[in-house]
């Protein structure tokens, strides 16, 4: 497999997840008094945290199809220097004790000693839900964030900002993640952030070799 079709089936994962806001009602009546916001009841919290953990698997998988490509075009002891350079970032070691905590019900003993996160035991929590207006100008903007097992109907007064005499009323962006906590329950980072921080430093250490 290419890295461009790695990429590909990364940006799909993506998109399963992405898909959801399209099933996120609003009620858009009564716009002086609530908005009401709800996924439809077919889909719940859980459903949803399933397409973040095959999002994460996805990603550390890319790393073994890319490590075989490079030891196809170049060599072996190459492809070792790949994931060398790769695990020198730190967000790799959390995809991958995330990635095979969820594909294997934990990480193997030989890896196990060399992660970072061993200590910690991160695991993928609860959905995270935000609403913000983004055509609202300068930094802050109005934001509502539910962070729960599982998303419900809520009801939400009107939200209404005057910039520059210009009226700017509700949300117009929907935001779905999910936060990584540790064995403490103290929240370590966020897995939107993380798969993209992490396709980043893969296609760069990817490129690094493959462009030379």
């Amino acid at each position: 497999m290419k890295s461009e079709s790695v990429y590909e089936k990364i940006k799909w994962c993506n998109q399963d997840i992405e898909e959801f806001k399209d099933l996120i009602q609003i009620n858009d009546s009564a716009l002086e008094i609530t908005k009401r916001y709800k996924l439809l009841e077919s889909i719940s919290g859980k459903k949803i945290k399933n397409r973040f953990e095959n999002l994460i698997i996805t990603c550390w998988s890319a790393k073994d199809y890319l490590k075989k490509d490079i030891i196809e075009e170049i060599s072996v002891n190459t492809g070792k220097v790949f994931e060398k350079n790769l695990f020198k970032h730190k967000d790799t070691d959390l995809i991958q004790y995330i990635a095979d905590s969820v594909k294997h019900g934990g990480i193997g003993n030989e890896f196990l000693k060399l992660n970072k996160y061993k200590k910690l035991k991160p695991k993928l929590e609860n959905v995270i839900f935000k609403l913000s207006n983004q055509s609202v100008p300068g930094e802050l903007k109005p934001t509502y964030k539910s962070d729960s097992e599982d998303l419900f109907e809520f009801d939400i007064k009107m939200v209404k900002l005057e910039v520059d005499e210009v009226v700017y009323y509700n949300f117009d962006t929907i935001h779905l993640s999910m936060k990584i906590i540790d064995n403490e329950n103290n929240t370590i980072g966020d897995a939107i952030d993380l798969v993209r921080d992490f396709t980043k430093k893969l296609k760069f250490e990817y490129n690094r070799i493959m462009l030379i």
